[in-house]
């Protein structure tokens, strides 16, 4: 059976490591432990904004508490290029860690 991924799930996207030290993903995304990814790839979580766009994956990193606003708790949408993706799967994270993350 096939997971069918949707606009606002939590996915775990496994990305080239160049070019997550280049732009500098794990401020904007929460990156898995230096088990979960080898030397060549990195793991973020992070919520699926859309699939449709023809340059990449557009995602949303946990929401966290805005510097105008004590209130008000933002997440920081990153377009991933497809070139830079090896794999996109559902994250199987429950509601509690999904809150605890910030999502």
């Amino acid at each position: 059976m096939t997971a069918v991924l949707k606009k606002g799930d939590i996915v775990v996207i496994t990305v080239d490591r160049k070019w997550s030290d280049a732009v500098g993903a794990a401020h904007v995304l929460h990156q898995f432990t230096e088990e979960d990814y080898t030397g060549d790839a990195r793991a973020f979580i992070a919520k699926l904004v859309s699939m449709t766009d023809s340059e990449g994956l557009w995602v949303e990193g946990p929401r966290k508490k805005n510097t105008t606003s004590e209130h008000e708790r933002v997440g920081i949408k990153l377009l991933i290029p497809w070139v830079y993706i090896l794999a996109v799967r559902s994250a199987a994270v429950s509601q509690a860690d999904r809150k605890r993350m910030g999502f």
